[in-house]
């Protein structure tokens, strides 16, 4: 098995999801990995249930991330909340949609997938007494979700 993990030093995603209305929001996104899980291609990526972005992602049965290189466009994207202005339109990104997948035009990499499992990081039994002190969390806890890529 074969992961690949990411962190905001590294990390260059922005993650985006589709409510049904066709509303589209995107955050940058922390904590991501990837690999193979359940003998599928997945990605899983970490979001705080207070995050505007999470409400998407609750409604949606897809999401996608999309690789940039400006770190200018990626702070933004994680300093700013969707819930006050529309930050796809105000930067400029172009959502088009080819084969039925949704996609940023003009970046380095975009990746698509289908929700197939949810995990809530409050629930979870933390066995590392430094990982429980640290990453404990209450009623803001992350939740995982994790994406077959297609």
């Amino acid at each position: 098995m074969v992961w690949r993990s990411y962190n905001m030093k590294n990390n260059d995603f922005i993650l985006f999801a589709k409510k049904r209305t066709g509303e589209i929001n995107g955050m940058t996104c922390g904590w991501v990995t990837d690999g193979i899980l359940w003998n599928r291609n997945v990605k899983m990526v970490f979001v705080r249930k207070s995050r505007y972005t999470y409400e998407f992602l609750n409604e949606s049965e897809y999401f996608f991330t999309a690789k940039f290189d400006d770190e200018k466009l990626l702070n933004y994207f994680g300093a700013v909340t969707g819930r006050d202005e529309d930050k796809i339109k105000k930067t400029g990104l172009k959502i088009v949609t080819e084969n039925g997948k949704d996609m940023v035009e003009g970046a380095l990499e975009n990746v698509y997938m289908r929700k197939i499992a949810v995990f809530d990081s409050a629930k979870a039994d933390f066995l590392d007494e430094e990982i429980a002190k640290k990453f404990r969390e209450d009623e803001d806890s992350h939740v995982i979700f994790v994406g077959e890529i297609l």
